[in-house]
């Protein structure tokens, strides 16, 4: 995968379904939850009134299913929607915020270093987090500042961030070189 110049890019379908899984656990609490009622209605021998009871809060149980399943799909797609990345002739541009949008720009030139960092489990489901590591601006080396900083892009599949790695270290060398020129 190569990275063009100017053009955001989202992270991913992994990202997008792994995102999903997250905000789908509240679904899958309550869809256990009307299973056990199931389980205790077919297992356990029940007056009727009881079994009424269980089947009326199983129907409840599997509304809230539908509900909050509907919940998680609209915020993974807010989430997902708003989280962006793009590489310009001078930065990176990390976009991300629902309510509010946030967006950092990381001059090439204050790039130190750039790491993927995964788990186990990110990396048998093929994503990632990239870890950037910056400096202080070079433009102003008398400012007081507490040295490196670090910025994160949020879970991508690990093509775009092998894609992004590459172009941003390239692109960071060649600022280096400029610079010392």
């Amino acid at each position: 995968m190569t990275i063009e110049n100017e053009k955001y890019y989202e992270l991913g379908r992994r990202t997008y379904w792994l995102m999903l899984l997250h905000w789908s656990t509240g679904t899958v609490i309550i869809l256990l939850l009307a299973l056990s009622f199931q389980l205790a209605i077919a297992w356990i021998n029940l007056p009727f009134i009881t079994v009424a009871f269980l089947n009326f809060f199983t129907r409840i149980a599997l509304g809230l299913a539908v509900l909050a399943e509907l919940i998680a799909l609209f915020i993974t797609w807010l989430e997902y929607g708003v989280h962006r990345v793009m590489l310009d002739n001078v930065s990176l541009h990390i976009v991300r915020g629902i309510l509010s949008k946030h967006e950092v720009a990381l001059p090439y030139r204050r790039i130190q270093s750039v790491e993927i960092q995964q788990t186990l489990v990110q990396r048998l489901l093929g994503v990632t987090h990239v870890s950037i590591s910056t400096t202080t601006d070079l433009d102003h080396p008398n400012e007081i500042d507490d040295g490196s900083h670090k910025e994160k892009i949020p879970l991508a599949d690990y093509e775009l961030a092998q894609a992004v790695t590459s172009s941003l270290t390239n692109r960071a060398e060649v600022e280096r070189i400029r610079m010392v020129k």
